[in-house]
């Protein structure tokens, strides 16, 4: 008996109340006249500039610019080397180095990195080089067909090689493909220093 009175009171109370109290009571009424403006500009994501400065170290890895991996560049220890994070290295030594000495150190031994990945790569198939042109002197005369197929696969070796003797000198200039990693040293040099100035300068 008390439960059905406690209905009904609680149906007149809703009956009683103005339009305006029951508006505040529920959900919101949205004047048709008030323009309703986004939260969000096109300045917070302004075109072409997404993923040019990543939040994160590990962003890099994901955004970075690097050639279409083909040919020399699937070896392993190229591979190994982009798969690194030079935003990290450049980091740490532009937080706790700080000189125009320390990132020219830092520079030069990525530079030395990728030569020594470079060298290595160099030396895997210069030998296997060296094994098919002794194949084919073994085999020469017996079967045009792998005459030719043992021709071709010198022709791609001396390209490749050629290719990486090429990148091993545009790397001296700081140009080819270790440009990419450099880029990310000196970001994060850049961003490293001046987070330790800034915390300096506050008191951290």
């Amino acid at each position: 008996m008390q439960l059905s009175n406690l209905k009904f009171w609680q149906r007149d109370q809703e009956e009683t109340l103005s339009p305006d109290t029951q508006a505040v009571a529920g959900e919101p009424t949205v004047d048709p006249t008030v323009l309703k403006l986004p939260l969000e500009t096109p300045l917070d994501n302004p075109t072409g500039m997404s993923g040019l400065l990543p939040t994160s170290d590990t962003m890099y890895i994901n955004v970075r610019t690097r050639p279409v991996q083909t040919g020399p560049m699937t070896a392993e220890p190229i591979n190994e080397f982009f798969a690194r994070n030079f935003v990290t290295y450049g980091r740490y030594a532009g937080a706790t180095q700080r000189t125009n000495e320390a990132l020219a150190l830092g520079m030069a031994a990525v530079m030395s990195q990728f030569q020594n990945a470079i060298s290595l790569v160099i030396s895997e198939k210069r030998s296997k080089l060296d094994n098919l042109l002794n194949v084919a002197a073994q085999s020469e005369g017996v079967s045009d067909i792998v005459s030719t197929q043992l021709h071709l696969a010198q022709q791609k070796l001396e390209r490749d090689i050629s290719i990486l003797r090429e990148q091993m000198v545009l790397s001296e200039q700081r140009r080819g493909w270790i440009l990419s990693a450099l880029n990310e040293y000196r970001i994060g040099f850049d961003r490293g220093l001046r987070e330790a100035v800034d915390a300096e300068l506050l008191g951290l």
